[in-house]
């Protein structure tokens, strides 16, 4: 079964901080798929955050 994790924010603009954030969720749950969500803006703003197999690390 595919799972997206959505990460919803309330703040003025998405950073690349929320997107890092993101992307640390993505590794430690295992997932793939992301949306990060703002609602502070006027409308919607949201972005697809991907994990991709080259941005994993083995440690």
């Amino acid at each position: 079964m595919d799972k997206i994790i959505l990460e919803v924010k309330c703040c003025t603009a998405i950073t690349n901080f929320h997107l890092a954030q993101c992307l640390n969720y993505l590794r430690v749950s295992g997932n793939k798929l992301a949306i990060l969500a703002n609602f502070k803006s006027n409308s919607l703003e949201y972005e697809r955050v991907v994990l991709e197999q080259k941005q994993t690390k083995k440690i």
